[in-house]
């Protein structure tokens, strides 16, 4: 199972939104671009596709956003976790 978030800002960046899940998902980032357990590994990429502009239109803006957070869950992922793990991610960029 695969989940991509686009996210956009001014002041963001792919080590920010990484240090950030690390702590809110009490995993370590591993080779300072990853957050992985057994169950799921996490990346923040930034989006070749990025466009100031573009990213500003509805409904379909969010493709053009700054960066994009990946999940790969592995295939026999409860589906509770995977909402879970997602949620949480969700819940964090909202609330920042």
């Amino acid at each position: 199972m695969f989940c991509r978030i686009y996210v956009t800002g001014n002041e963001i960046s792919e080590s920010l939104i990484l240090d950030f899940l690390s702590i809110i998902l009490e995993i370590p980032i591993s080779d300072g671009m990853t957050i992985e357990n057994d169950n799921y590994s996490i990346s923040v990429n930034s989006n070749d596709e990025y466009d100031c502009v573009k990213e500003k239109d509805f409904p379909d803006g969010f493709l053009y956003f700054k960066l994009q957070i990946e999940t790969v869950f592995v295939d026999e992922i409860d589906l509770k976790l995977a909402s879970e793990v997602t949620g949480k991610i969700l819940k964090y960029l909202w609330a920042n």
